[in-house]
């Protein structure tokens, strides 16, 4: 079986680089050894790390090529798809549709929801195992290698789940291998073996400019050389832009500026000689930057981009196409023709990419917002759709995001409160404690009332009992069970609002929490009374003599 989709980097088209790695023998050495161990029957991951363009694409090329006898999984993420939930593991596991079926009941529904195939609430924990497991099939046939380069625009679901994955391959033949701009210890697969991947040295730099510009004389060899700092990308752009490094403009800049601003202003350059429709398509592709081909073209058409301007651009070497695919050499690009042009060129580039989508796609909800200017109700609404979608796939973050986002459209207070306080609760349960607290006291500032906590699901007492203040929590506690409007939050109010009550020797009260809970549930409250005792009472023995008091 063969899944293989094409080398790291494929689906956001990238350019062509030479073939033989130079100044990479120990980081090609790790990879190489991975390898070997899973035909050995042991399986292993890595993250290479490190600056942009400094050549860990071209090490996950290197890996895929050398895996021709294993079932290869390749993926790239995109910035715009960071906000969307398991787009990454929906990008690395189309070619796995078929075996989805195959799983336990409840892994092949939990991916099936991770996949966008159902609109079930899913748990990431589930999901996690349900991706080993997949992959665990896989491999008892024929080795298996998973790639995912630009890590670091993963969204959070997805880059989850990859870090749990990489954490539990070690005994089946299944190699994991990630590229990533920063550090794995800040990071989703902190534990995982890394590779920090650093500038070439000045002879390797050299003999990197030789195979891509041949004809480069000394002097400008070394310009490129001082002016890239080691970073692979910067020699390999400069080489094939063909730019004069040693005019008298460069002559006055002896510094080493840093690589970024470098290939920023070269490639600026070259799109400010394109015809205006021509960049305008640079940058429907980059506000687009999910590398949907037909979504770019149509919206081209309707802003008078038409084929001629595609083969302007492909033929500048800025964009190029390769099926229903379309991208830029590297992102460096794409940022420079995104943050390069005026705000109105980007409103109009995002209002024509919404042209291009069905009313109910998420990502049309997010090319509104970017040409939002001002308070608009409507793309609040469609934005907190996009939430509540997220919350249900357990997409917390980006739930957070999109009701914070609708909150800034909002026309009137009430719904802008109302929204930041789903916000802070969304960000809560995403682990972002003090952008929390810093949206909840936005959402009561700017109006106050008890929708606060009916749609934070009584957050303030949940964070006043996690920093140590039982009192407060209590007050805010037994006051929220009776706004919220779910029974079972209620009831896991007045849980908390118990413990919160015996940690400072309130008895009566830890009895009226319970109370109130049996209320809310309908039911008598003797029969809430002994759940919500049973769990605080094993809570308390677990916790042994060094824990809080236990009830009299």
């Amino acid at each position: 079986m063969r899944c293989a989709r094409g080398g790291p980097g494929d689906g956001a088209a990238t350019g062509a680089a030479p073939t033989e790695l130079f100044g990479r023998r120990e980081e090609t050495a790790v990879l190489d050894g991975l390898l070997t161990q899973a035909r050995g029957g042991s399986g292993g991951a890595l993250v290479v790390w490190g600056e942009p363009g400094i050549g860990k694409s071209a090490l996950l090329r290197h890996v895929h090529g050398q895996a021709a006898d294993f079932v290869r999984l390749s993926h790239s993420a995109t910035r715009p798809e960071s906000d969307l939930a398991f787009a990454g593991l929906h990008g690395l596991l189309r070619p796995l549709a078929d075996r989805v079926e195959l799983l336990a009941t409840a892994q092949a529904a939990a991916v099936r929801t991770a996949l966008g195939l159902s609109g079930e609430p899913t748990d990431r924990l589930v999901v996690g195992a349900a991706v080993l497991s997949l992959l665990r099939g896989l491999a008892e046939r024929q080795p298996v290698l998973v790639v995912v380069d630009d890590g670091q625009w993963l969204d959070e679901a997805t880059a989850l789940c990859l870090g749990f994955v990489a954490r539990r391959v070690g005994a089946h033949p299944v190699v994991v291998v990630l590229a990533d701009h920063s550090d794995p210890a800040a990071r989703p697969w902190e534990g995982v073996p890394d590779v920090r991947v650093d500038g070439l040295s000045d002879e390797s730099a050299r003999q990197l400019v030789a195979a891509v510009a041949p004809l480069t004389d000394e002097a400008t060899t070394r310009n490129m050389v001082r002016e890239a700092g080691g970073n692979p990308l910067a020699l390999h752009e400069l080489a094939t832009l063909g730019g004069d490094l040693d005019d008298a403009e460069h002559r006055r800049k002896r510094g080493r500026p840093p690589v970024g601003p470098c290939l920023q202003r070269a490639f600026r350059a070259g799109i400010e000689a394109l015809s205006p429709p021509a960049q305008l398509l640079t940058v429907l592709a980059a506000a687009e930057e999910h590398g949907d081909r037909l979504t770019v073209q149509r919206a081209g058409r309707a802003s008078g981009a038409g084929d001629a301007v595609w083969e302007e651009v492909t033929n500048a070497g800025l964009l190029h196409v390769a099926g229903n695919r379309v991208g830029f050499r590297h992102p460096v690009v794409s940022r420079a023709v995104y943050e390069g042009c005026g705000a109105a060129t980007r409103r109009r580039a995002h209002r024509a990419l919404a042209a291009t989508m069905p009313d109910e796609a998420e990502e049309r909800a997010w090319h509104l917002a970017a040409l939002a200017h001002g308070r608009d109700e409507d793309v609040a609404r469609l934005l907190e759709r996009t939430a509540v979608r997220s919350r249900l796939r357990g997409a917390t973050n980006t739930a957070a995001r999109a009701w914070w986002r609708a909150a800034e459209l909002s026309a009137a207070p009430i719904d802008a409160s109302q929204r930041l306080a789903e916000a802070a609760r969304a960000s809560w349960d995403a682990g972002w404690a003090a952008t929390a607290e810093r949206l909840l006291d936005d959402a009561e500032r700017l109006a106050p009332g008890a929708h606060v906590a009916r749609r934070s699901r009584g957050l303030r007492g949940i964070m006043e009992f996690a920093r140590g203040m039982p009192e407060m929590a209590h007050h805010f506690l037994i006051t929220d069970m009776k706004r919220v409007p779910e029974p079972g939050t209620a009831l896991e109010l007045g849980t908390l609002a118990m413990r919160a009550a015996w940690s400072v020797g309130l008895q009566r009260p830890a009895g009226q929490s319970a109370g109130v809970a049996a209320r809310r549930r309908g039911r008598g409250p003797d029969r809430v009374t002994r759940h919500a005792c049973l769990v605080e009472r094993r809570r308390v023995r677990r916790r042994g003599a060094g824990g809080h008091p236990r009830p009299r």
